[in-house]
């Protein structure tokens, strides 16, 4: 008779730490768990891609077994196809609450805009009539919501699992623009379920090293200095994104020449029509003591072939990105 694996359970308390454009089926916001479920696997790459030698395919095996898959084979090349070994839930699927939006303040000199609309644009909209900025598709989650999440896994992946929401603790974000800073999470344990604690030096690579893949799967790295960087303490998080938004409007006005590596499309440049690249430098409002704070954090990776990339001439360009933020005196660069 086969021995059954033991099952781990760990509990955590997940809060917003800014507003969450989550949405259902009707992109109207609401606490659902294949979101939760795409972040863990997103961030569980990560913590695995240096035992996994980087390897993309090692990588995607690996992810396949432990979460499911239905295109491995075995040693027979017979279909082995299985469920995932990891289980979710949240203790509540309840609609968000935020149905009335605060514009928040303007960014820019000359042709300003709200901060909220150059960092939600697609979620957040601009009414014409009234002049200020609302919701698309109400409602949103709110910051401050929380919902306790639960997973079960086999306890030969509790190591990695408890790094991986480590990572997410940290760096996680979820929902419409959560790069920009949107739907920023913070997990805290439940119970006896452990402290997360990460240090992300474990899980970073030099940025020639990054580029060589085009899966986002390490934290950038300049010898001894991470590619991180923190702003100072704010009140609330309304400031923290402000702050954000005038950060990523200054690098792209700095950079516009290099405007495509940092995100596209570009307004007025039409080279690859219905493409997209998202930015590789991310934002994270966490909190901080007296409040809040933003971060910026750069998972490199290598744009898609469609761009016809020039690694080398990558490294340049985000070499340069990153002394420019090393020069913004609003900022802190980590060092561990």
């Amino acid at each position: 008779m086969m021995e059954q694996t033991k099952m781990i359970k760990l509990q955590y308390k997940v809060t917003f730490t800014t507003p969450a454009f989550l949405g259902n089926a009707e992109q109207c916001g609401q606490w659902r768990t294949p979101p939760f479920k795409a972040l863990l696997r997103h961030w569980w790459r990560v913590a695995v891609a240096q035992e996994c030698g980087y390897d993309c395919e090692k990588i995607r095996e690996a992810e396949g077994r432990l979460f499911g898959h239905a295109w491995l084979k075995d040693d027979k090349n017979q279909s082995c196809a299985s469920k995932s070994q990891v289980r979710m839930r949240l203790d509540k699927w309840t609609a968000g609450s935020t149905d009335r939006w605060q514009s928040l303040d303007k960014i820019g000199n000359g042709n300003q805009v709200a901060a909220d609309l150059y960092l939600g644009y697609g979620p957040v909209e601009y009414n014409k009539v009234t002049k200020k900025t609302s919701l698309k598709k109400p409602p949103a989650l709110q910051a401050k919501d929380s919902a306790i999440l639960s997973l079960a896994m086999p306890e030969n992946c509790e190591h990695k699992i408890i790094e991986t929401l480590a990572l997410i603790d940290r760096f996680g974000t979820l929902g419409g623009r959560s790069r920009n800073g949107w739907g920023s999470v913070s997990l805290e344990p439940q119970g006896d379920s452990p402290a997360l604690s990460i240090n992300p030096r474990k899980f970073s690579a030099e940025l020639g090293t990054a580029l060589e893949c085009d899966w986002a799967r390490v934290i950038g790295c300049d010898g001894q200095k991470l590619l991180i960087w923190e702003t100072e303490p704010c009140k609330g998080w309304e400031k923290a994104m402000v702050k954000l938004a005038e950060l990523r409007k200054g690098l792209n006005a700095n950079f516009k020449n290099d405007r495509t590596w940092l995100n596209y499309p570009v307004t007025q440049d039409n080279r690859w029509v219905n493409k997209r690249l998202p930015s590789s430098l991310r934002f994270k409002v966490v909190p901080a003591e007296g409040g809040v704070k933003g971060i910026v954090f750069h998972l490199p990776c290598l744009p898609p072939q469609d761009f016809h990339p020039e690694p080398q001439k990558l490294i340049k360009i985000w070499r340069n990105v990153h002394k420019a933020l090393d020069d913004d005196d609003q900022l802190t660069r980590q060092e561990t």
